[in-house]
């Protein structure tokens, strides 16, 4: 670690050799900070908080006081552990086979685009389906940790890295190693996208929600293409989606 300030939002890429070897050659992957020791997680994720004895020989009223910065203490177990490295290791494997030097994989991405433009839902046949992506669930009881696991490990990622020249080769793009999103309360697909577009813009500046808000005939397929485009087109390595028990079955095209 170190390779970048933690809360960092935005930098320049700063390669870095890597020691898997189908990791080698990919910027994309070189481009991410290093965490190579399980100590490198464990300083991402803890968070200590400050102690004066002085403190002790307050008054009453200073000392209950003191009590209030508790809920800032961290200390991860061995299950924030597990949860960190799986997220770390989610975004690696994200870009095993998505490297901007390839150029298979820059014609994937422009038929995809194609499909977007084409209004077509099923891009697959596009694209291929040799995609590696790795996803999971994540679930717990309330209060064990989760969500604050899950900020912690992203504050130690920068969310947008800026590539301009790579081994002498001009890879101008912006990547978006993650986005973090709630579950929309109204539980519907359609919601999820546009949470998921408003995040974006968010992170870009863009205003690609401006198509979709307020709009009751636009399908709810072509909203998921749309992000199929942009996680492809600005490199996302991993989408977290918090409190997903918010999904209606029913509404999101379920039985129940």
């Amino acid at each position: 670690m170190g390779k970048y300030p933690k809360n960092s939002f935005t930098v320049d890429a700063i390669y870095s050799d890597q020691k898997i070897n189908d990791y080698k050659g990919n910027p994309l992957i070189e481009a991410l900070p290093s965490f190579e020791e399980s100590k490198d997680i464990y300083e991402l994720l803890i968070n200590p908080l400050p102690f004066q004895k002085d403190e002790r020989k307050e008054n009453a009223l200073i000392r209950r006081r003191c009590l209030t910065q508790i809920p800032q203490f961290f200390k991860p177990l061995g299950i924030h552990m597990d949860m960190a490295e799986f997220i770390i290791n989610t975004i690696y494997q994200g870009y095993e086979n998505r490297n901007p030097l390839n150029r298979d994989y820059v014609r994937k991405i422009n038929a995809l685009a194609k499909c977007a433009k084409e209004h077509e839902s099923d891009f697959s046949k596009f694209i291929g389906t040799n995609a590696v992506a790795g996803g999971g669930c994540i679930i717990g009881l309330t209060s064990m940790g989760k969500t604050s696991c899950a900020n912690r490990v992203c504050s130690g990622i920068p969310q947008k890295i800026i590539h301009g020249k790579y081994k002498g080769e001009d890879i101008p793009r912006m990547q978006i190693t993650w986005m973090k999103i709630d579950c929309p309360f109204d539980g519907t697909v359609k919601g999820l996208c546009e949470k998921f577009l408003e995040k974006f813009d968010e992170i870009t500046g863009e205003n690609t929600i401006k198509d979709y808000r307020n709009t009751s005939d636009i399908a709810t397929h072509s909203m998921m293409v749309k992000m199929a485009v942009i996680a492809c087109r600005h490199n996302l390595g991993v989408l977290i989606i918090d409190e997903f028990q918010n999904i209606n079955q029913a509404k999101s095209g379920g039985k129940d």
